[in-house]
């Protein structure tokens, strides 16, 4: 099985498959991942790093974990993850002492071979399966009623139909079994937002809410208002759960968060780029309302490549001078929570 995993992965990175022998192809995977998946604690820092200043000598709080905590992963049979992504909340279940069957399913499926592949070489002998699906409509691939344990982790809000991931999860729980939808508020970045419509008015872009019916620019629009297909946010999640009478929420947790990034860091300017040009898909030309086109993709990221690095480190040093702090920083505010749910039926 590991054998047809790796050429499927192979397939679809676009990597020249060559007859190397399956255990050095696993040394070469390990060598790339080991930074990550090298033990439960420095994963937690790894993947992590900036929630919490150099100077303080603490774990920063991982919401992954607590999440994982609540959905009882020592007695859990089967756990079905949607929006699985790398596999990383599966890796978060196993170190909890999660022994039973694992299931993740995430939209983009590019990637899932490649999440398989690790995982099982990560924990030998486990049951874990990812397979493509859209947590909107899981109807043909999962059955009624058919899970005990399940998980929506940060995906409502980039769902079109935030509301139909909810009912989905409702469909595919047994009576009584336990739910985690966890979510951001649309403005946890306000920077990422900001730096966003600068980079898309500077290339005559701007998000909907920024055109009238008439076409005119409204600048005055708060970065509050701005969304990525809905404003699915933390609030809107919790009166969605309970107005929908299908789930009782028995625990929720949202907690404020600042990130700390380096203004050296280049895995954090790179993250915060990525974070960028994620939105500007979703932008509009101001004067046709047409779609950015691959060129104007194109223009925009190499404006991002070339500017971010500026923006940054202005942020850094404006923070070290009003903080007082002992090297520059770009600081990054996040609001998360979660909501531990049971399904009424």
């Amino acid at each position: 099985m590991d054998d047809i995993v790796y050429i499927f992965y192979t397939m679809i990175m676009s990597e020249k498959f060559s007859p190397q022998k399956l255990s050095d192809v696993r040394k070469q995977r390990k060598n790339q991942y080991e930074n990550i998946w090298n033990g439960y604690a420095n994963a937690r820092r790894t993947l992590y790093p900036y929630e919490v200043p150099p100077w303080e000598d603490r774990q920063p709080y991982n919401i992954w974990e607590d999440i994982a905590d609540h959905l009882d992963p020592a007695n859990a049979k089967e756990i079905v993850e949607f929006g699985a992504n790398d596999g990383y909340f599966h890796s978060i279940l196993r170190y909890r002492g999660f022994q039973g069957s694992y299931l993740g399913i995430d939209i983009e499926g590019n990637d899932l071979p490649a999440s398989e592949f690790i995982a099982r070489q990560r924990f030998p002998g486990v049951d874990v399966r990812f397979i493509q699906g859209d947590a909107q409509d899981l109807r043909g691939i999962l059955a009624n009623n058919s899970f005990a344990y399940a998980a929506a982790n940060f995906i409502t809000y980039h769902a079109e139909r935030p509301g139909r991931v909810l009912s989905e999860l409702h469909r595919i729980l047994e009576p009584g079994g336990t739910g985690a939808v966890s979510s951001r508020n649309v403005t946890n970045q306000k920077d990422t937002w900001e730096v966003a419509r600068w980079v898309a008015h500077s290339h005559g872009f701007a998000f909907p809410q920024e055109l009238s019916t008439d076409g005119k620019f409204i600048p005055a629009v708060p970065v509050s208002r701005l969304s990525v297909y809905s404003h699915f946010d933390i609030d809107e999640t919790r009166r969605s759960l309970e107005n929908s009478k299908k789930f009782r929420i028995r625990h929720q947790h949202v907690q404020d968060d600042d990130l700390w990034i380096p203004t050296d860091n280049e895995r954090g300017l790179d993250d915060l780029g990525s974070a960028v040009e994620s939105l500007l898909p979703y932008t509009i030309n101001m004067k046709d309302r047409s779609e950015p086109n691959p060129n104007d993709m194109a223009e925009m990221h190499d404006f991002i490549h070339q500017h971010m690095s500026h923006y940054f480190i202005a942020s850094g040093l404006k923070n070290q001078q009003e903080r007082d702090l002992p090297r520059p920083y770009h600081i990054s505010h996040v609001t998360q929570g979660f909501f531990i749910v049971e399904a009424i039926k």
